[in-house]
């Protein structure tokens, strides 16, 4: 029976975490995720939001309302959706490439494959989040006065050149809240993988700390452990949401 009366154990449960052989593979995964979430939803966001502006108000609110969709569905839905698209035997990716003439032994097994599982959960979590972020992005271009546009293609500016000193410029409180926000948000993520990967396989190389932290908890029922990942993931989202703010306020002043 278990015992109901607390005892104090220091930092046993941090001690049990680090040395858990699964550690290091959870920590990984979750930093690669956070890397690839960031980088290329931001890169991504970036350029449908131009998209968005340059082709104006008709075609630009059908794109919105393409784009925006994955936000109004569940992150269960679109774990299994995305789970769906990547199946081996019957996925529709793996059926393009087989009706492109790919042998049926040589098709990736994306979510059973320990090398193209996180690339796989992190396409999801772009094509779920990319749409809200390119708002954002939206709503910083179309405050960008166009005068400033007149004055580089003026002076002959090529669109890269335009891009780089107008247009970053002007959004960079944009781009600070928006890596901000998303690298706490991936550090987090946790139903996504959950219903892609059935609960973080193969093996742990599709859990990330926060699906670890669950599976401590619920499944293993090791509460003291559980908690001191919790707590782990919890410091290392406000430390990196510090530096990173840190940097890209200093980047904000010297743009200004």
């Amino acid at each position: 029976m278990a015992s109901t009366t607390p005892r104090f154990i220091g930092l046993t449960n941090y001690v049990n975490m680090v040395l858990d052989k699964s550690f290091s593979l959870v920590v990984q995964n979750s930093l690669k995720i956070t890397f690839v979430y960031t980088v290329m939803i931001n890169i991504f966001s970036l350029f449908l939001s131009i998209l968005i502006y340059k082709v104006g108000t008709k075609f630009g609110n059908l794109i919105k309302t393409i784009i925006y969709f994955p936000q109004l569905l569940s992150m269960v839905v679109v774990g299994f959706l995305w789970r769906i698209m990547f199946n081996y035997n019957y996925g529709p990716i793996n059926s393009l490439l087989s009706a492109l003439g790919v042998s049926h032994d040589l098709l990736p097994q994306w979510l059973g494959d320990v090398n193209l599982v996180i690339p796989s959960v992190s396409v999801a979590l772009v094509w779920l989040v990319a749409g809200y972020y390119a708002i954002v992005y939206f709503a910083g271009l179309i405050n960008i006065p166009h005068m400033y546009y007149e004055v580089a293609a003026i002076e002959g500016a090529t669109p890269w050149k335009e891009l780089i000193h107008v247009t970053l410029p002007f959004l960079a409180p944009s781009i600070t809240i928006s890596t901000v926000l998303l690298t706490v948000e991936s550090l987090s993520v946790f139903a996504v993988p959950a219903a892609m990967t059935d609960g973080g396989g193969p093996g742990r190389y599709g859990t990330t700390m926060a699906l670890w932290a669950y599976n401590t908890y619920y499944s293993n029922f090791q509460y003291g452990k559980a908690i001191a990942i919790s707590v782990v993931l919890g410091l290392v989202a406000i430390l990196l949401a510090f530096v990173e703010m840190k940097i890209l306020l200093n980047r904000e002043d010297n743009v200004v």
